[in-house]
């Protein structure tokens, strides 16, 4: 059987191992970015500091759509509250840039050419800045009117939602990336 690309008499490549493995490279990638994320839990201050403008723009865009809704808010720096009593505060994972990292990085270590995984890239970002603001917004609301349930929207429901998102923008740049011509065939019924 004659390989694409290669002449029949040319040798099969080496197994290039673990290290050259596109799996083993994004499980790797994906983790040590999460260990990052886990190492500066208690200790990123600074990075809050930076990042304070992108809060603040974050805050801003809840509040007006919050307005437009015609819901009630009011906005102190990057703290929202409700008249009512309830308020959040929000802090740079809030707005989204750790989901744009992982995005990044795991089409980055994803196989296949940039010249896809850049507009996977792209489009995944504008969508993941898009939909957080009314995530938020939504989130606030719920804090008002649902205060038992925020958490677990806060921690599970959205969080999932958001994460979701990143894989889905994985698997359609992964699929971009490699044409149905060099997917694995399926075997004819006959064969079986």
């Amino acid at each position: 059987m004659r390989r694409r690309g290669r002449p029949e008499s040319a040798p099969p490549r080496a197994d290039p191992g673990i290290r050259g493995d596109p799996r083993v490279r994004f499980v790797l990638t994906v983790g040590l970015y999460g260990l990052g994320l886990l190492s500066l839990r208690g200790r990123d201050a600074w990075l809050a500091d930076l990042l304070r403008p992108l809060d603040l723009a974050t805050a801003w865009a809840i509040e007006a759509l919050l307005r437009l809704a015609e819901f009630p808010v009011e906005r102190q720096g990057w703290v929202l509250a409700h008249p009512e009593g309830f308020s959040y505060q929000l802090y740079y994972p809030c707005v989204g840039l750790t989901l744009l990292a992982l995005l990044w990085l795991g089409l980055w270590a994803l196989p296949g050419p940039m010249r896809v995984k850049v507009p996977a890239g792209a489009v995944g970002s504008i969508v993941i800045l898009a939909v957080n603001p009314f995530r938020l917004a939504l989130l606030f609301w719920i804090g008002v009117r649902h205060p038992e349930v925020f958490y677990f929207f806060h921690e599970g429901v959205f969080q999932a939602i958001m994460l979701g998102m990143v894989v889905v923008t994985w698997f359609v740049g992964l699929r971009a990336a490699v044409p149905p011509s060099e997917a694995p065939a399926a075997v004819p019924s006959e064969a079986r």
